[in-house]
């Protein structure tokens, strides 16, 4: 089945559609601002201050990390067919009109075709709360 999951029409501000994709730390884990003495402070999910939000370095263009941990990138506003044993798949980032510049090439579209049944979860990796599921029979 061919899904569309992102699209960028007029968007406010970047998001991104990350599938199979998390990242956890323990609990003892302390954030401090760097440099310190500045201003800076880490970016929490609302009503959940345990949870921070942590960019990842792969997520600005259209990336898949196959189960052997093999990274392929590939072109912008390309379809993509997952197999279903895919660790980390992402559209790329979506960009408001006029904030292209100084990102690489962002994504307009993302297209995926599942070649298996199930339920794939997938995020924002900017906005976490903004939370999706397909399921595919």
């Amino acid at each position: 089945m061919k899904i569309i999951i992102g699209q960028r029409k007029t968007v406010g501000e970047p998001h991104t559609v990350n599938i199979v994709s998390s990242f956890a730390l323990p609990n003892s884990i302390q954030f401090a601002a760097m440099p310190s003495n500045s201003n800076n402070e880490s970016l929490r999910v609302p009503g959940q201050n345990n949870v921070v939000i942590a960019v990842n370095a792969r997520s600005f263009a259209p990336t898949v990390i196959d189960s052997q941990g093999g990274v392929m990138h590939f072109a912008v506003n390309v379809g993509y067919t997952m197999n279903g044993s895919e660790n980390y798949v992402t559209s790329g980032w979506f960009l408001p009109k006029g904030q292209e510049q100084g990102f690489p090439e962002p994504s307009t579209s993302f297209t995926i075709t599942f070649q298996k049944a199930g339920i794939y979860s997938y995020i924002c990796q900017l906005h976490p709360w903004m939370v999706g599921t397909v399921a595919i029979k």
